[in-house]
């Protein structure tokens, strides 16, 4: 079976213009349909689409009326990877204006090799995973277009990295007029794995990933953004603060490092421990324009080297 928009070529991976199904196994018990009222009990389903990924079993309930979809208790399987999910979406939250609420709750164990079968042009970064275990996706959240709470959007990858962000988005259906305030929470045992898509062999042996700490605040209010991070090490740490005006292009931004040992992050170098503090202040990025300005200071209160 093809679904596919019209005219539209196909393109190697998941296409979402262009899916292709093929060994379709479908179970439904008591399908109800009344006017603009829907449910569909799916109680067994398995595919395998065109770029490889095989649904071997799937199975919830989908609710359509004139308000509201649903899917509840969704649950589906690949041959590595696993998903569920609850969410509800009224009717009126894609209209413009947007009304109406959504709400979200997904968990998700995905295999890198599922991965490299949907999105192939990314195979090059995906190689680099350690595949020990499975990817663990996290996605809940709820409110109105005007406001929605993102209460967890995780990703773990067992042993490497977990990162967590929460907080509010406003006006999500509004380009011009999107804001939020969001929290962000990392923890980055070893990173070293993501060297070989980034550098080549010589730069690898001179950078090092050690074990670090994030935690971050990210902020859009009309055309200022603005963001804070706290990246801390084993024996120090560095803390950043920046904003940034679309409209005007004015930026300014601080950064205060505190004994953050340089030889863990350049293991080859004779730098140590550094503690000094960078100050940067500007408008404009065109250095043609008179009305482009910069002013920076850097203060080192304490560099080692060997």
């Amino acid at each position: 079976a093809i679904y596919a928009v019209s005219g539209a070529t196909p393109c190697r991976g998941l296409d979402m213009n262009y899916l292709e199904v093929s060994d379709i196994n479908i179970a439904i018990d008591s399908l109800y349909n009344r006017g603009l009222e829907v449910v569909v009990p799916i109680k067994q389903l398995s595919a395998r689409e065109r770029c490889g990924v095989t649904i071997t079993d799937a199975k919830g309930t989908f609710r359509m009326d004139s308000l509201a979809m649903a899917i509840e208790r969704f649950k589906l399987k690949t041959v590595a990877s696993e998903l569920s999910a609850d969410a509800t979406i009224d009717m009126g939250f894609m209209e413009t204006p947007s009304s109406g609420a959504v709400k979200v709750d997904a968990l998700a164990s995905v295999d890198i090799s599922d991965l490299e079968r949907a999105f192939p042009a990314f195979a090059p970064y995906f190689n680099s995973i350690p595949r020990y275990r499975p990817l663990q996706l996290v996605a809940k959240a709820d409110g109105t277009a005007r406001q929605l709470k993102v209460k967890e959007l995780s990703a773990n990858l067992p042993r490497y990295a977990r990162v967590n962000v929460d907080g509010v988005v406003r006006n999500v259906m509004d380009e011009k007029r999107m804001g939020g305030d969001l929290a962000i929470n990392g923890q980055f045992d070893n990173l070293n794995f993501v060297k070989p898509t980034v550098f080549d062999a010589q730069m690898s042996k001179q950078v090092n990933f050690p074990p670090m700490k994030v935690q971050g605040k990210a902020s859009l209010n009309g055309n200022t953004m603005s963001g804070k991070i706290d990246l801390a090490l084993a024996t120090g740490k560095a803390v950043g603060e920046a904003r940034f005006n679309t409209a005007s292009e004015s930026y300014e931004a601080d950064l205060d490092l505190r004994t953050l040992p340089l030889h863990s992050v350049m293991p080859l170098s004779t730098l140590g421990d550094v503690t000094a503090r960078a100050h940067v202040k500007g408008r404009g990025f065109d250095v043609m324009k008179k009305s482009t300005m910069l002013d920076a200071s850097l203060t080192v209160d304490n560099l080692a080297y060997n």
